[in-house]
């Protein structure tokens, strides 16, 4: 806008200019204000985040900074426990010795400590429960199990040091699903006498009391775990080393496993087995003498073997084995037994029917 520069020697005209001039700027000012407006409006709507303010901007950083703290007092707790653990383990490690040196492929005292500690502890059994689901087709190569289809019962004592190790393996074939004889095993684990002491999301840990002459026993503590993808796999160890549940009276080391597998669709290979070393004295570690040993386990007298020492001790586990697996082929008769008559009498020639009476000719 240009000014209008009135004359010196018309006063009334220099006034007419002067307001003529403020009636221009006034409407100069009002257009540049709604073309700035106009232009603001525009602008917002092409950057939304211009429209934050200070404020805005202010409470966003404390919120951040106050996520980064928290962030780092977690970080730093994790750094604290993880410290701690890893003292736990280190002090496990320095006060747990082997009573004798075990190879390599043997369990090592890893496999049988559960220390005091709670989260520790629970860590253990875990890592215990892992180790054993890991380690279960090289157990089964181990027993070197044949390729038939007739049932096999097979007991092998060995000597080892002052004492000796018992392996003992069976195998059988099945007439039913997979599905079936899994929920048949797990209905047998369910009916065993035992008191649950822990359980974790992998593993279970309970205390069985283990027969021990002819009036006594001796409670071993068992740690159990199952996992089922393409086949059924049940292993269990026993936990020798307890802080908080120490042996009474005898403890062993035993280590077994069950693994099911489809060999049609109403045809499943069964395969258990288990190794025991020898009998040890609570208080002293000291291994029971053989002779001893099989008196005590056959406190009843049932065993049938004359013989004595490492023989007579394979005989006895043989004659309990092969008792057990005839009783446990009854049960398992029994069970699909009564999965056909649950089906009820509409279901007769039925795939489960069929399969209870070729079990029962």
């Amino acid at each position: 806008m240009e000014s209008v520069q009135p004359t010196k020697t018309d006063p009334a005209a220099r006034r007419r200019a002067y307001r003529r001039q403020d009636r221009e700027g006034l409407l100069y000012l009002r257009s540049r204000v709604q073309a700035l407006a106009l232009e603001l409006q525009q602008t917002k709507r092409g950057h939304p985040g211009l429209l934050l303010s200070w404020q805005d901007v202010a409470k966003a950083l404390q919120s951040s900074r106050t996520c980064s703290q928290h962030k780092n007092e977690s970080l730093k707790a994790q750094v604290a426990y993880f410290r701690g653990l890893a003292c736990h383990f280190m002090t496990c490690i320095g006060q747990s010795i082997g009573f004798d040196t075990l190879s390599p492929t043997q369990r090592t005292w890893q496999d049988a400590y559960l220390p005091m500690d709670g989260p520790t502890r629970r860590l253990a059994m875990d890592w215990i429960a892992k180790r054993l689901l890991h380690s279960v087709d090289a157990m089964v190569a181990a027993a070197n199990l044949p390729y038939t289809m007739d049932d096999v019962v097979q007991v092998q004592a060995v000597a080892r040091g002052e004492s000796c190790v018992v392996h003992c393996a069976t195998q059988t074939i099945v007439l039913a699903s997979v599905q079936d004889v899994m929920q048949g095993l797990l209905w047998v684990e369910s009916n065993l006498p035992r008191q649950v002491l822990a359980e974790t999301t992998t593993s279970q840990y309970a205390r069985h009391d283990m027969p021990f002459g002819d009036t006594r026993s001796f409670p071993m503590h068992m740690l159990m775990c199952h996992t089922w993808n393409d086949r059924f796999v049940l292993c269990r160890t026993s936990v020798t080393d307890d802080v908080l549940y120490p042996n009474e009276l005898a403890y062993t080391n035993m280590t077994g496993w069950t693994v099911v597998e489809a060999l049609g669709s109403n045809l499943t290979l069964v395969r258990i087995g288990r190794s025991t070393d020898g009998l040890r004295w609570a208080d002293s570690h000291d291994y029971i003498p053989l002779a001893e040993q099989t008196h005590l386990l056959d406190g009843g007298g049932t065993s049938r073997s004359k013989s004595t020492g490492l023989v007579a001790l394979e005989r006895l586990h043989y004659e309990r084995e092969a008792l057990w697996f005839e009783q446990a082929k009854q049960e398992a008769q029994m069970w699909l037994q009564q999965m056909a008559t649950s089906c009820g009498p509409c279901d007769r020639g039925s795939p489960a029917v069929e399969q209870v009476e070729s079990l029962h000719p």
